[in-house]
């Protein structure tokens, strides 16, 4: 099984996967003063909760947003026994062609986003990513990643224009 974790602002969403057959979905909240003892009980619940035994995790994929939840995040994992974690970062090989001024400031959400897309969808497209930010990110005919932007979350907006 692979776990992937999309480490964001409010949440920490989690996926178990095997072949391509989602197993589990599931998210618990983002503490970014917890230490990966914290984070891998709290994972170790969550995975009992779906009858997930840590001895069949083979490996996992991080992605954050938080800077500093990353290493928690991939510490956690290795508590829980699990010894390949991939951290989705700007030195991470995608096959990815990101055309910007700073593509190492292209967060990982919009890089897997981005990826995603282009592995299963039409291009060009645009990815939007409706989480605590909205995101867009735009892919040309090839596949590269030609632009993007962020803006206030859906729940922002609401509450600013309420």
């Amino acid at each position: 099984m692979l776990i992937a974790v999309n480490a964001g602002n409010n949440r920490v969403l989690l996926g178990g996967y095997e072949e391509d057959e989602r197993i589990f979905a599931a998210s618990i909240a983002t503490e970014p003063r917890q230490m990966p003892e914290d984070y891998a009980c709290r994972l170790q619940q969550v995975l009992g909760l779906y009858g997930v035994d840590t001895g069949r995790i083979h490996g996992a994929v991080i992605g954050s947003v938080v800077p500093n939840l990353s290493a928690v995040l991939e510490e956690a994992m290795r508590l829980l026994g699990v010894s390949k974690v991939i951290e989705v970062s700007s030195g991470v090989k995608t096959g990815l062609n990101i055309r910007s001024e700073q593509p190492r400031q292209v967060g990982s959400d919009r890089v897997a986003g981005a990826v995603a897309a282009r592995a299963k969808g039409r291009l060009p497209c645009v990815v939007v990513s409706l989480g605590t930010a909205t995101t867009f990110t735009a892919l040309d005919q090839t596949g590269a990643l030609v632009g993007s932007a962020i803006t206030a979350g859906v729940q922002l907006s609401v509450e600013a224009l309420r």
